[in-house]
């Protein structure tokens, strides 16, 4: 007689092996197929929670809601503590689509540990609550949220020490400096990435603290001091951490002096520079800059007064990887700076510069550039000279294409 087993497909974790091989696009079909799968999948289905629309937020508020109040059945499942990631960035019109003050209480994740909201009208109970409700958070980003206040992240004084390691808080200008120190202190030995906005002396100070930093970015810090920046430089000298990425956006007091001393203390593993609106950085500091920092494969020099062709130059010859060059507004630019641009260029913006650069010197990264996938030439630039100079280059291996909506931007065709 033939005596037949279970399958050994039922079995939970033999079950949850399979589904790691499912494509995302199937994981529903195979999560309803049976009740086994169903547990296997579900954790998958509900792990990142990423709405791209105000219709879409709302579908998944009544999917929280409703499981809330269904009688309970084998199957029932509390999708909240399901989610891991959850991700939400309003575009659309807020007047068109306002949120009542209790929306968003079905959205307490007790196992959440990566939070990004970014909507310019969220209120401090409602970013409080979601902070309050997951004390698993290690990365948290509430970039453009306008309207907070210290009483949205003073949950995150409440966690337990050093288990915070991203903290993004880029336009959120109201929180008080006092709690931000309180806040670098309490997670000083994990915090990897720290992004401000308009931070005092003492903000500064406190990153001082953090050695496992490896992601800077301050932004629009007009009342940091020249006596501060010195401080930070010197630090950054005597005990460099691994910092791969560095953000110095319209940094009033930056000079050549503060960032000659950064390059040199972490320049070799610096892979993302931004130097935007720097205007005290003169062509000197930014050729210091170059010499040292010669891992880079990201570089903005956006509105630089201080950029020259002979700056750029510089920094080709030193950065054989760089990737992606954002010289925008950099006035003083003219061909002789693109005359030998890395092979490895990917995305390259030139925008505000048309009257500076000819429509050969285009043609030429066109079609001279064997990795580039896009060339911003900015809203001010000629389309009708655009497109004249795209049928001069394209040919049936090499299509470029004009995407208007996106500044004026070349964008290569994958064939």
């Amino acid at each position: 007689m033939e005596c037949r087993g279970p399958s050994p497909f039922i079995i939970p974790e033999i079950a949850a092996i399979l589904c790691s091989f499912v494509d995302r696009k199937d994981w529903l079909n195979v999560a309803l197929s049976c009740r086994t799968f169903y547990i296997a999948m579900i954790s998958r289905i509900w792990h990142t929670v990423h709405p791209r629309s105000h219709m879409t937020l709302r579908k998944l508020k009544n999917t929280l809601d409703g499981k809330a109040r269904a009688s309970k059945s084998q199957l029932q499942t509390d999708y909240n503590r399901l989610v891991r990631v959850f991700c939400w960035t309003l575009k659309e019109d807020i007047a068109g689509h306002p949120f009542e003050r209790s929306f968003f209480d079905a959205f307490l994740f007790c196992h959440l540990d990566h939070l990004e909201f970014s909507y310019a009208a969220a209120q401090d109970h409602t970013i409080a609550s979601m902070i309050r409700s997951s004390p698993y958070l290690s990365y948290i980003d509430l970039s453009h949220c306008y309207s907070l206040s210290a009483e949205a992240i003073r949950p995150l004084l409440e966690m337990r020490p050093n288990s915070l390691k991203t903290l993004i808080l880029y336009g959120c200008g109201k929180i008080d400096s006092l709690t931000l120190v309180h806040l670098i202190y309490r997670h000083q030995r994990t915090l990897q990435c720290i992004r401000v906005t308009e931070i005092t002396d003492c903000v500064l100070d406190a990153m001082q603290s953090c050695r496992q930093l490896q992601d800077v970015g301050l932004e629009h810090c007009t009342s940091l001091s020249d006596a501060a920046l010195r401080r930070f430089s010197h630090y950054l000298l005597s005990n460099p951490p691994p910092i791969r990425s560095l953000r110095l956006r319209d940094i009033a007091n930056l000079t050549s002096q503060h960032m000659s001393s950064i390059a040199r203390s972490c320049g070799q593993s610096l892979c993302h520079l931004d130097m935007t609106e720097c205007v005290r950085i003169t062509s000197t500091g930014l050729a210091a800059v170059a010499r040292f920092a010669t891992s880079l494969t990201s570089l903005s020099l956006a509105y630089q007064v201080g950029v020259s062709n002979q700056v750029i130059s510089t920094f080709v010859e030193s950065c054989p990887n760089l990737q992606h060059l954002d010289l925008s507004g950099s006035l003083a630019l003219t061909n002789e700076a693109f005359a030998q641009l890395p092979v490895s260029i990917v995305t390259l913006n030139i925008s505000g510069l048309e009257s500076q650069l000819s429509s050969a010197l285009i043609r030429q990264i066109l079609s001279q550039s064997p990795h580039l996938h896009e060339l911003c030439l900015g809203v001010a630039y000629d389309l009708t000279e655009a497109d004249l100079i795209l049928n001069q280059v394209n040919d049936p291996d090499l299509v470029y294409r004009m995407d208007v909506d996106k500044c004026h931007t070349v964008c290569r065709i994958i064939q």
